[in-house]
């Protein structure tokens, strides 16, 4: 029985919240916290699919004589699973699908750093078939068609990228004198849920003008004068969180954003913002 392995990791957003979902371009970058995926290929007609950090106890799956998958527990929320495992030919294996390293072990919350991106990457490289576009493909179809790109980008390239939407993924070199932290703020938050607030804002056209701008902005300041450019950004994001009344700061950020400054340090939410995890910048 062969057993093939594959790991891709989650993600957090540096700049472009929001305003990559109408062109400006966004900053992202791989973290060390990963999905883990063990495919043992094997002959029979029923496979078992183990979810250590999402579900507890074993399932069971097999295939209908039209070649649909079907899981024992329909009830578990495993849509990722089949969206991958029913492309291509039927296929019956042991399957461990491991994302425990995206959950606080204290109180079993999701950390929001692009858990269900990693997982399709993972899952697809154990399938042979770890590119971007059928990451970005079949991670959209599971965001019901919203989302910009930027988890799956992150999870195939790794590294830190530059995004925009339409275009290819570019390398973003790291600042010499720029030190990071990620922080997580002990709240989960839904994206999906702040972000169709935003396309639905009839406003969006004017919020997202200013933000847009900033990106630019701190992309151009980013190798000579990051820290600066990213506290530019971050009030500029600030104003944003207070027209739009999406609550980016809330969940504890907006006050760990001022203890920061008192220490001439940046704090911003990253991503979707309303609880997950903020990222604390600093020159040493």
């Amino acid at each position: 029985m062969t057993t093939i392995t594959a790991s891709a990791p989650g993600k957090v957003v540096l700049f472009g919240e929001y305003a990559v979902l109408d062109g400006a371009p966004a900053g992202v970058t791989a973290v060390s916290a990963r999905a883990h995926v063990s495919v043992a290929l094997r002959s029979g007609d029923i496979g078992s699919l183990h979810c250590p950090g999402f579900h507890d106890e074993p399932l069971s799956f097999s295939y209908d004589s039209d070649g649909r998958l079907r899981l024992s527990d329909d009830a578990a929320d495993l849509s990722l699973f089949h969206a991958v495992w029913q492309r291509g030919p039927a296929k019956v294996a042991d399957v461990i699908l491991d994302t425990h390293q995206f959950y606080d072990p204290r109180s079993g919350y999701k950390f929001g750093i692009g858990s269900s991106a990693a997982l399709v990457t993972a899952l697809l490289a154990a399938s042979g078939e770890a590119d971007l576009q059928t990451a970005e493909q079949v991670h959209r179809q599971l965001q019901g068609g919203r989302g910009s790109g930027i988890d799956p980008a992150a999870a195939v390239l790794g590294g830190a990228q530059i995004f925009r939407l339409g275009r290819a993924p570019k390398r973003l070199d790291w600042p010499d004198r720029l030190a990071m932290r990620v922080l997580w703020s002990g709240k989960p938050a839904t994206t999906s849920t702040r972000v169709a607030s935003y396309l639905a804002n009839s406003d969006r056209a004017s919020l997202a003008a200013p933000l847009t701008e900033a990106c630019e902005l701190l992309l151009q300041d980013w190798q000579s004068d990051a820290l600066p450019a990213l506290e530019n950004y971050t009030q500029v994001l600030e104003a944003f969180s207070a027209q739009s009344g999406l609550g980016i700061f809330d969940a504890g950020h907006g006050e760990i954003r001022r203890l920061a400054a008192e220490q001439g340090l940046v704090y911003k939410p990253s991503g979707a913002g309303g609880g997950d995890v903020g990222l604390l910048f600093a020159e040493d």
